[in-house]
């Protein structure tokens, strides 16, 4: 699990958690209707339950998985009880003295707004989402203090040894391992897969006229910049290294068997007709510990850091006044 996934399964934009809860909003004395939860006498509105259950839903979905009726009871719960252990933290990091400048919750938010096309795609987010700019800036303000809690109390405590590191090398080989790779340029020449067999028909005319000009001898990167209907066209066609399961299963069978230099015959995939062009090839081997040794460190401490944070939920959730509506 990422480092704070733990407590809050809030979409992560830019870095940022948000914290979907609405602390500081109400006191328990005038508790609005539909409010799923109170944590120390501060309620989880039933609107940002439900944000936070729409955004986690449409994770779930975009990743291809359906949602049953047992499966969606299970997950309100679990979204709950993220929900409560967010608000936790962040009440604590108040208590703490955390300090959050104006200017760092604007750069999170400018920072936010560079993920979409433009102003308008923005606002279109937030319309979906049924909330307003202010409160958005509100909740990247509430996810800076418990970062910066977490980091200050949590993180910046952890150190990973080279005993630590070193032990976890040797007790994991088959996880340092590197797989064999490929790099790659092709030729795409798309078309719509619904478009009928006229339209496929002339794209595939268009590919065998490319196809006939490298046989002649015409420089693939060179068509490649000139026809290719792929982003990769800017680099003359350069996908660069890929392992087996990162592209589509016809495109990487061909990719994968050829040597470098060959040009492969068209290949269709759901894109459209490829030719590709096999540039180099990394074999799979061994990675030495010395290569490892950051992304183990960086690994352990994510996981230690995480633990922590369970640790203090756990400890707040002890003296903590909760209680659930839902």
């Amino acid at each position: 699990m990422r480092l704070l996934n733990r407590l809050s399964l809030s979409i992560i934009l830019s870095g940022l958690i948000l914290f979907t809860s609405s602390s500081g909003l109400w006191a328990a004395d005038i508790m609005p209707d539909g409010a799923v939860a109170e944590v120390n006498g501060v309620a989880i509105s039933r609107q940002d339950f439900d944000i936070e259950m729409k955004m986690v839903r449409g994770n779930i979905e975009r990743s291809g998985q359906k949602i049953d009726e047992s499966m969606m009871t299970h997950l309100q719960g679990q979204v709950l009880d993220h929900m409560i252990n967010a608000e936790l933290i962040y009440q604590e990091s108040r208590k703490a003295g955390i300090m959050i400048s104006e200017d760092a919750v604007d750069a999170a938010v400018e920072n936010f707004k560079k993920n979409f096309p433009s102003e308008a795609a923005y606002h279109q987010m937030l319309k979906d989402l049924g909330i307003s700019s202010e409160t958005l800036r509100m909740q990247f303000q509430k996810g800076l203090f418990s970062e910066e809690f977490i980091e200050k109390r949590i993180t910046a405590a952890v150190v990973i040894s080279d005993e630590a590191k070193r032990s976890f090398f040797d007790a994991n080989p088959s996880a340092f391992k590197a797989p064999e790779e490929v790099r790659a340029r092709h030729i795409l020449i798309a078309f719509d897969q619904d478009g009928g067999e006229t339209v496929e028909s002339k794209a595939k005319t268009e590919i065998e006229t490319i196809q006939k000009e490298l046989q002649a001898g015409k420089d693939f990167s060179e068509l490649a910049a000139k026809f290719s209907k792929c982003p990769s066209a800017a680099k003359g066609g350069d996908l660069g290294y890929f392992r087996r399961g990162q592209m589509d299963k016809a495109f990487e069978d061909a990719a994968f068997g050829l040597k470098p230099g060959e040009i492969s015959n068209i290949v269709k995939t759901r894109f459209g007709f490829h030719l590709i062009r096999l540039e180099g090839r990394n074999p799979e081997r061994n990675i030495p510990f010395e290569e490892a040794g950051e992304k183990i460190a960086s690994y352990l401490k994510k996981r230690e850091v995480n633990q922590k944070i369970e640790e203090q939920v756990t400890q707040l959730k002890g003296t903590a006044s909760i209680k659930k509506m839902l």
